[in-house]
């Protein structure tokens, strides 16, 4: 475990928000092979990656959402824990999202021939809501879309089929 501390800032970019800098003399210990992490700001534990900018110094994002549930601004000095993420996907899978794919061999084959990136990107789909029954709805949605597009992902069509899903279903008269 990598243990330092580090203040937050704006990053210089259009994209991104607020980051954590790694500190220069840590920049060693972080492999650009993986750069997938387990991080503890001020003990909260969440799963992220280590970006590089154009300086090569490396940092962490921080999102006006953890930021806000950590009660942290702009220049806050912050305590960070980090070591190396061993999950097998580089982010919590919800158990919805798991045990369907276990039952449905189609559905995981279609999974696992996708990146990484995209992976985690459907993970973070079915994560985004609380309702063990809207995530369950929404792992069905994405294991028949990841099929039915023979594992690839059509991010537009994904969003109007997971939209279409919350629709009623009309009773026939």
């Amino acid at each position: 475990m990598i243990q330092f501390q580090s203040n937050i800032e704006l990053h210089d970019s259009n994209v991104w928000g607020h980051i954590v800098p790694i500190p220069s003399d840590l920049h060693q210990n972080l492999s650009t092979k993986n750069r997938r992490w387990l991080i503890a700001f001020n003990n909260q534990e969440f799963h992220s990656a280590a970006s590089l900018n154009s300086q090569e110094d490396w940092f962490f994002l921080i999102n006006k959402k953890r930021m806000s549930s950590l009660g942290l601004s702009e220049g806050d000095a912050i305590h960070v824990e980090i070591k190396p993420d061993q999950s097998p996907y580089g982010m919590e899978m919800p158990e919805e999202f798991e045990v369907l794919l276990d039952q449905d061999e189609a559905a995981m084959k279609a999974f696992l021939s996708l990146t990484p990136g995209k992976r985690r990107n459907l993970i973070y789909i079915v994560n985004q809501v609380k309702s063990s029954t809207i995530r369950l709805r929404r792992a069905n949605v994405i294991a028949r879309h990841i099929v039915q597009q023979k594992a690839t992902i059509d991010f537009k069509l994904l969003n109007q089929e997971i939209k279409k899903s919350k629709l009623p279903i009309k009773k026939p008269n």
